[in-house]
């Protein structure tokens, strides 16, 4: 949606009794839009009005189930509106009724910028990941089995509809893999343990006080919040680190060991961590393809990030996949005997 600032002022202070300054932040499918004011700042998302309300319901459920399980994690807050409901409504543009959430604002700068994050930063982002999922592991809801496109195991990698729009360098790069990345799909991810992740770890949704630091401060946008194999979420940030890293392979142990700390991973999770990071790296480019040949009202961000994206996925087919699997095995040996 695209709801002036002005109406959006008007259901924050109904709904929410806000009022400040407000700023509209990016976003793929939700309209974000930050709230200053003195009792601090706010961020409310409005969904599109397609959108299931089962998903919505599935968003704030897991944020309040962190709040009272996880209190620790930095992660937003759920702030239910006056009427004690956490899901209000607002009239969009058209006329279509669409539902919307208010969550406090988490101060910081991402780590989009950066390159060659040190290790032990690294770790206690693997800490905090690992934390979240060890939170989520019991959790379950009727909205987290929804069909969400940047879900590694959904099979889209497999879809002649999506390669059909990938562009000429993709298909250079990795059109001799796509058997590879079928059998991946069709064969890996049903034996894996499954349960409820963020799913969206990757270097823009994870905050630091400011440019000195490295030290983990929040993790934001739980928009792509699924049901999956709970390996999948190390998938995500490993693939968002490596490709901003000179070493890929020590960038992906030092996220997996810290994960690994906190929430042991299996033998089997840590053997397709590889080829579950070329699959996000892939789908990544695809979905980006999609968006541009579609016309996406996102081409904007997707045409700045591809570059990256592209470099990124041609670092990573250069990687040893047996040299890195074994790598992770030898550092997460070594923490259980730390431990």
């Amino acid at each position: 949606p695209s709801i002036a600032l002005d109406v959006v002022a008007v259901a924050a202070s109904t709904s929410y009794g806000l009022s400040g300054r407000m700023t509209q932040l990016s976003g793929e499918r939700d309209q974000n839009v930050r709230i200053e004011t003195d009792d601090g700042d706010f961020v409310l998302k409005i969904a599109g009005p397609l959108e299931d309300p089962s998903v919505v319901d599935f968003q704030v459920a897991v944020l309040k189930h962190l709040e009272a399980t996880a209190p620790e994690l930095p992660v937003p807050r759920i702030v239910d509106g006056i009427d004690g409901n956490a899901i209000g409504a607002i009239v969009d543009q058209s006329g279509s009724t669409c539902q919307m959430r208010l969550v406090t604002y988490l101060p910081g700068i991402t780590f989009d910028a950066e390159r060659n994050v040190p290790a032990e930063p690294l770790r206690a982002i693997g800490r905090v990941q690992g934390k979240m999922c060890r939170a989520l592991s019991g959790f379950d809801h009727a909205g987290a089995d929804h069909f969400m496109p940047w879900d590694i195991s959904n099979g889209l990698i497999g879809s002649d509809q999506l390669w059909r729009h990938a562009q000429a360098d993709v298909i250079g790069v990795v059109g001799s893999h796509q058997e590879h990345l079928a059998d991946v799909a069709s064969s890996k991810f049903s034996d894996l343990r499954r349960q409820v992740i963020h799913n969206d770890a990757h270097r823009g949704n994870l905050l630091r006080a400011d440019k000195s630091s490295h030290e983990l401060t929040g993790v934001i946008d739980f928009g792509d919040m699924v049901k999956a194999p709970l390996i999948d979420d190390l998938a995500v940030s490993g693939s968002s680190f490596a490709r901003a890293s000179d070493d890929p392979i020590a960038a992906v142990e030092a996220l997996a060991t810290g994960f690994n700390s906190v929430f042991p991973l299996r033998d089997e999770e840590v053997g397709v961590l590889y080829d579950f990071i070329l699959v996000r790296l892939v789908l990544g480019l695809l979905l980006f393809d999609f968006m541009i040949a579609k016309g996406s009202d996102y081409t904007t961000h997707v045409l700045r990030e591809r570059p990256e994206a592209m470099d990124g996925l041609a670092k990573w087919l250069t990687v040893d996949s047996d040299l890195l699997t074994h790598r992770l095995h030898t550092s997460l040996r070594q923490v259980e005997h730390d431990r």
